[in-house]
């Protein structure tokens, strides 16, 4: 008997492992136990040019070494066609549990018929010259029946599963099988013809080429994994239950100010360097300016995140000088969420939806709520300024000297489409971030200087000044003095009725360009208060370097005023300073009679607060000057 198809398929066989085993790859179940698949089709090529050996040979070897020589190989026909279920069920069964479940029932099939296959005798055939040709009776009949069951259970599984199997993988194991069927049959019916083996064989390098080829999940410039291999990765570990932790690197492809950034070769060759650099993690490249680094440890994340961004900080090229505009996305915990789907939408969705160069977004469930929230936000922003829902509301402030209201602040205010107001502390943040609150605080100054103007506050009931807040984000905007001074002249608004509120900005620039727009708006008339007072660090300085005439202490500092004896002692003595250094001071958050009266006797100039009255809408504010009293209803 010639064993020129069983080298054939051996031929096969060990390309493959040689292929598989030196390629980088994700090792995930699919591939594992297609990997058990091609080591069980190589033992059973191998039982089978034995067994044939063995047949050749029968008059010079025991007997019974024969017959286990023969057995074991008809055994392992079965071996592999369990192997190959095993193979089809890691992609059945998602889950660790339900696929534990399933191997114990399937070892259980396969240990009873190699039970019955070992029990049943097995012959040797000859043909008419007495010469051993094959072998056959009662275990080699059961080794057909029991691959065929098994051929049926694989059919079977795919079909009441084919929502859930991959629809590649239902293909290529049907290929396999039919390979398989087709050289069994062959067989079957020519016994001299001894192909079963190969048949497998050619079936898993089928598999192999089709599905399983490391090449696929590799970027072929790179060698980084690529996309689908990260899919694969993070599928494996959320179907057995292990989390892991995840850090994109994304190079925008612009600079500052729009000029597209196009990567020179070798930069970009420094930086696969770099990222391949990490050892206790995989690499996936998402695209030519994105990276996707995968750690079991979220340590080793967070040192990773760490180092990536000091390193692209420092700078590319020859001479360190090319600075990339980075965004980084940092997922924790990916148990957090359900599945690889919901993840890569959140990391899809943050990851579009922000735009914040070199700051880290953290993915998170609850930072993805946080964004979902933050976009709904901003659409009922761009609804109310499209369709002129931004309002003023007005809190009226007393004159503790003159015993009567000379003022009020002028206050953003947002309504849908109900009627509803929408609070304050949910659209301010985000109108700072985005940057719509300089159209909305332009829009909101344009509305008190038509009230001023044609409701004649200050000749009608004696109003000295309304005052209105600047967020930090007007008080950097380059344009904010022109802008305001040109709403004022369009309404015909004294200068002296307006007195901005500011607050501390952060950096040197921001401060800088403050000072020039409250040095143009001075010159113009306009005065200016500083808020918030007590929250800063170094709110001294300010009132120092800033030409403020007015200072307002905020309600957390009054607050804390009544309940915590240092907090009145500071107080106490900050407010003394101040009215020594000639500024009127605003103590805003008043909200009884007993801390109005108490705040009376510190000295303060004016007093602010619900004790008085809440913001007004504009109708309501001109109700409360006629009558005097807030006779409005909330």
């Amino acid at each position: 008997m010639s064993i020129l198809s069983q080298c054939c398929g051996l031929t096969l066989l060990a390309t493959i492992v040689y292929f598989y085993s030196f390629r980088r790859k994700i090792l995930i179940k699919t591939g594992q136990n297609y990997l058990q698949l091609v080591f069980a089709t190589l033992i059973c090529t191998l039982f089978d040019m034995l067994s044939i050996f063995c047949i050749n040979h029968e008059a010079t070897l025991p007997a019974i070494f024969v017959e286990i020589i023969c057995k074991a190989y008809v055994a392992s026909l079965v071996s592999v066609s369990i192997f190959g279920l095993r193979y089809l069920c890691a992609d059945v069964y998602k889950h660790n549990k339900e696929y534990k479940k399933a191997m114990i029932r399937v070892y259980s099939i396969w240990i009873l018929m190699i039970a019955v296959i070992f029990a049943l005798p097995i012959y040797v055939a000859y043909d008419e010259s007495g010469v051993a040709k094959y072998t056959e009776g009662p275990s080699t009949l059961a080794t057909y029946i029991c691959v065929a069951i098994v051929i049926i259970m694989i059919v079977v599984t795919t079909e009441t599963n084919k929502r859930i199997v991959n629809i590649n993988r239902r293909k290529v194991v049907y290929i396999w099988i039919a390979a398989w069927v087709v050289a069994a049959l062959i067989q079957f019916f020519n016994n001299e013809l001894l192909i079963v083996s190969f048949g497998a064989a050619l079936g898993v390098t089928i598999i192999y080429f089709a599905l399983e080829n490391p090449e696929s999940n590799l970027d072929r410039n790179t060698g980084f994994f690529n996309e689908n291999a990260l899919g694969l990765y993070a599928n494996q570990h959320f179907n057995v239950g292990r989390r892991f932790s995840l850090v994109y690197v994304e190079i925008s492809p612009y600079r500052n100010g729009g000029k597209k950034l196009s990567l020179e070769a070798d930069i970009q060759e420094e930086i696969n360097r770099y990222v391949m650099s990490f050892e206790k993690g995989d690499i996936f490249i998402i695209n030519e300016s994105e990276y996707c680094m995968a750690f079991e440890s979220k340590e080793n994340a967070n040192d990773a995140l760490e180092l990536v961004r000091e390193r692209f900080n420092y700078g590319w090229g020859v001479k360190k000088n090319v600075i990339l505009p980075t965004k980084y996305m940092y997922v924790p915990n990916s148990m957090e969420f359900e599945g690889w789907e919901s993840l890569s939408q959140a990391i899809r969705f943050i990851g579009y939806s922000s735009s914040n160069v070199n700051d880290v977004n953290v993915v998170t469930p609850s930072s993805l709520t946080d964004l979902v929230k933050e976009r709904e936000i901003e659409e009922i922003i761009r609804d109310a300024i499209d369709n002129d829902r931004i309002e003023a509301f007005y809190q009226p402030i007393y004159s503790v000297k003159e015993n009567r209201f000379v003022s009020a602040e002028a206050l953003a205010r947002i309504r849908r489409e109900d009627g509803s107001i929408v609070p304050p502390g949910l659209f301010i943040p985000v109108a700072e971030k985005n940057g719509t609150i300089i159209k909305i605080g332009e829009i909101v100054f344009e509305k008190t200087c038509q009230l001023l103007s044609r409701e004649m506050l200050h000749e009608r009931f004696d109003v000295d000044y309304i005052e209105i807040n600047l967020s930090t984000v007007q008080c950097s905007y380059e344009c904010l003095a022109d802008s305001f001074v040109a709403i004022m002249n369009k309404n015909h608004v004294d200068p002296t009725w307006i007195n901005l509120e500011i607050t501390e900005t952060g950096s040197l620039a921001e401060k800088n360009i403050l000072l020039r727009n409250m040095n143009e708006l001075m010159i113009y008339g306009v005065t200016f208060s500083l808020d918030d007072f007590g929250t800063g660090n170094s709110n001294l300085n300010y009132i120092m370097d800033m030409p403020v005439r007015i200072v307002k202490f905020d309600r957390e500092m009054i607050s804390a005023y009544f309940v915590n004896d240092k907090a009145r002692h500071i107080m106490t003595s900050t407010i003394k300073m101040l009215l020594d250094m000639g500024f009127d001071i605003v103590a805003e958050g008043v909200e009884n009679k007993e801390q109005s009266e108490e705040i009376r006797k510190l000295g303060v100039s004016y007093i602010q607060g619900y004790y008085y009255s809440k913001p007004l809408t504009r109708g309501d504010y001109i109700n409360f000057l006629e009558t005097g009293t807030n006779t409005a209803e909330f």
